[in-house]
């Protein structure tokens, strides 16, 4: 007599004997050695204010990725049938067999010079094969073994971030703790290798405590025309009473200033000349924010430039012995050429940099900007050099040349496609080729 009851548990329990011996036996922690954890999970907790995933950023380990598919699972299967020993075999039967035919080949250049570049490409791919695995454990990761110090190295640069946020008073603290699942195949047939016993979970605690804002904001500036500017630009500012203490919009503000004097003729100025000092001891989380820009030297002020003459090279590179370049004038811009193959009327509307006016950083960019656009150039580069002073007027009014150098790029270019298609069924080649001509009429336009 059959028992109809018993007959379909038979191969339920046998299939989930089957999965639980496949899941101890393929532990991905037979991958770590010796008294080595898997770093299975990090949590952050008592973040209210600071942004999180700046803070997660800061992770000097994170666990192995588990988006789209599980990279750890990949690569286990990748390295279950990756053998190092045959991969280190193969590189030297490999580079053995192509020292043989290079010496066989001798002295034939051109076979000696396609052996080599053959050998270099199968040695390339077996170092790459036996230095990070094979293709499918490339396309995983190896496992994120537990390192007590960046954890530690993490804490410390979380604590850093927080404060440089207005956190002054914050604290940072981490636990590390075995994971304990309540129910897993691996322990219900695991031994010393069982996934829980070797699954480490780090948890970050922080106390943010209440933040720091500015209370004051003001300057100490030694050059009175400096401080006239930096004073007049105060509604571009980026710092503002009552906002949190913030050492990214610090730096941010730096370099505003620094553009600001730069478009200004400040052509020496540097960011190196500014330093902000905050005070935190006269009332409880508030700072007082102090904007020092320090002077060139004891007694100096910082010079102030400008532009005396603009040089416009349209041929840069091009060199032709016992012969000077000509000359052309387009308002007060002098371009130089061999060969004037481009109408300077037209480059000038380019070139944001006049001659009598202060030396400004964004007109430099601008220039810049609208020549590599032009789709002529190879390069365009905008240098500028310092005129040395003759006389005491001289010295106190500081002049810069202006020198731009451009490349032409090749005039005719063309652009071969070949490739296939199918359309309603039916397959056919296709071709496509492109011809440009860069500048045909000396006008700066591109005909495709």
């Amino acid at each position: 007599m059959i028992d109809k009851k018993s007959g379909p548990t038979r191969p339920v329990c046998l299939t989930l004997l089957l999965l639980a011996l496949l899941a101890v036996g393929c532990s991905p922690l037979r991958l770590l050695g010796p008294n080595q954890l898997l770093l299975s999970q990090i949590e952050l907790e008592g973040v209210k204010q600071a942004d999180a995933e700046r803070l997660q950023a800061l992770y000097r380990q994170k666990p192995n990725s588990r988006f789209p598919l599980p990279k750890l699972a990949i690569y286990q299967l990748g390295r279950s049938f990756y053998n190092s020993g045959r991969i280190e075999r193969k590189l030297d039967s490999t580079r053995a067999e192509y020292s043989r035919r290079i010496l066989a080949a001798r002295p034939d250049s051109a076979k000696v010079g396609k052996l080599l570049t053959r050998r270099e490409r199968q040695t390339r791919r077996l170092q790459l094969v036996l230095d990070k695995g094979n293709a499918i454990m490339r396309l995983g990761e190896p496992p994120v073994v537990y390192d007590t110090a960046l954890t530690r190295q993490t804490a410390d640069q979380l604590a850093t971030f927080l404060k440089s946020k207005g956190f002054f008073r914050s604290r940072v603290s981490y636990s590390d703790t075995l994971a304990d699942r309540r129910f897993s195949l691996g322990r219900l047939f695991g031994g010393p290798d069982s996934l829980h016993r070797r699954r480490v979970v780090v948890t970050y605690r922080i106390t943010e405590n209440a933040p720091f804002r500015y209370s004051q904001l003001d300057y100490d500036i030694a050059d009175s025309v400096v401080a006239q500017r930096v004073l007049a630009s105060q509604p571009a500012s980026l710092l503002h009473v009552g906002e949190q203490y913030d050492e990214e919009l610090i730096g941010q503000e730096r370099a505003r200033i620094e553009t600001l004097l730069k478009n200004e003729g400040y052509f020496d100025f540097r960011q190196q000349y500014i330093t902000l000092e905050a005070d935190t001891s006269f009332a409880p989380t508030t700072v007082r924010l102090r904007t020092i820009v320090a002077s060139p030297g004891p007694g100096l002020l910082h010079p102030r430039y400008t532009i005396r003459r603009v040089r416009f090279i349209t041929d840069a590179g091009t060199i032709r012995f016992g012969q000077k370049r000509d000359t052309l004038v387009q308002d007060s811009t002098l371009f130089l050429a061999f060969k004037h193959q481009i109408s300077p009327r037209l480059l000038n509307r380019k070139v944001a940099i006049d001659a009598g006016d202060y030396y400004s950083l964004t007109a430099t960019q601008t220039t810049q900007r609208q020549l590599s656009q032009l789709d002529v150039f190879r390069f365009a580069n905008v240098n500028y050099q310092k005129v040395r002073p003759v006389t005491l007027e001289d010295s106190l009014n500081r002049q810069l040349d202006a020198n731009i150098a451009a490349s032409p790029a090749k005039r005719y270019q063309e652009t071969v496609e070949f490739g296939g298609t199918y359309v309603a069924g039916l397959p056919g080649p296709f071709g496509n080729l492109r011809i440009k001509a860069r500048n045909p009429f000396g006008g700066l336009k591109c005909l495709n």
